[in-house]
């Protein structure tokens, strides 16, 4: 290793070994260089600050405002040493699906190295020229404990809708739909965001950290219409309605997420997941698709109703 102006310089598979003490619960094992740029990111997984170089290879360890060309300012996350290995691949998949239906979502790539990959996601509280862009959690703006579920996607549409007025309305009904078809639920107010701009103006950020999860209890952290166990099509068709968007829209907005989920193992496994573990999600959200689904009434149904509208004429 040697070091840079802007950061360390390391390539990704020594980052890994920094990575491993958080998983083993070895926390005195961690480097202090790994400590700093781990900054604030916290969470479950090992993260890191770092620029990422266009070869995917090495990295610029801590936070970089001005970044050296072919570097870009990201969050690299790795999977728990302990933990499940395929979790970079079907956060990269989610992100890439995301932006394919709908969904504005952050731009991830994932970096290789002989154990298994990292998933390097750009920030986006990053101007291209180097400047920060202010950011606030839902958590933060809201001053809640993310730990504890109590929240409702109604909720944050209020916020957002203080904020941004409704101009933020469909994207977030969109994010909420995307979450439920895809199992997303470690959907707490710390992984919703919103940024201002330097004329005061407030946006929902980019969607992040989507990856299929069990959730606490299998329950979605956040609720949709108080429901956060079985959200059916009608929960989110009763939420669009709240946010006055059209028909067509929470229609739209649902059916979207359901075509990504049935992309997501083919996606998944090409990206390097294992193939048991993506079929097991890919078998979860069937599941969950058969509760987004339209109810078909059947052909007998609508006959008996129009001969019983008949005969009171």
């Amino acid at each position: 290793m040697h070091s840079n102006d802007a950061g360390e310089l390391i390539e990704v598979a020594v980052l890994w070994l920094l990575a491993q003490p958080v998983g083993l619960d070895n926390f005195a094992g961690i480097s202090e260089a790994a400590v700093i740029a781990g900054g604030s990111a916290n969470g479950a997984r090992p993260k890191f600050w770092a620029a990422v170089h266009s070869d995917g290879k090495t990295v610029m360890l801590g936070e970089t405002l001005h970044a050296p060309k072919d570097f870009t300012p990201c969050l690299v996350k790795f999977p728990l040493a302990r933990g499940d290995k395929n979790e970079p691949y079907f956060e990269a998949a989610c992100l890439a699906l995301a932006n394919q239906h709908g969904v504005r979502a952050a731009r991830g790539r994932l970096l290789s190295y002989s154990r298994g990959a990292a998933l390097a996601v750009e920030r986006f509280d990053r101007t291209a020229d180097g400047g920060r862009v202010f950011t606030q959690s839902l958590a933060a703006l809201l001053n809640d404990d993310f730990r504890v579920p109590k929240l409702d996607y109604e909720h944050l549409f209020q916020v957002s809708k203080v904020l941004s007025g409704h101009a933020d309305t469909e994207r977030l009904y969109r994010q909420a739909c995307f979450n439920v078809a895809l199992s997303i639920k470690d959907d707490h107010s710390k992984n919703f965001a919103f940024l201002m701009d330097k004329n005061g103006r407030w946006e929902l950020s980019p969607a992040f950290d989507l990856c299929p999860s069990e959730g606490p209890s299998g329950w979605h952290t956040m609720s949709v219409g108080g429901e956060a166990q079985c959200i059916r099509r009608e929960h989110l068709l009763d939420f669009a309605k709240k946010m006055e968007l059209s028909e067509s829209v929470a229609k739209d907005g649902i059916d979207q997420a359901r075509s990504a989920a049935t992309k997501f193992e083919s996606l998944a496994l090409s990206l390097g997941a294992g193939k048991s573990v993506a079929k097991k999600w890919a078998r979860a959200l069937k599941g969950i698709d058969a509760r987004l689904a339209p109810t078909l009434v059947p052909v007998d149904t609508l006959s008996r109703a129009k001969k019983s509208s008949l005969s009171r004429r």
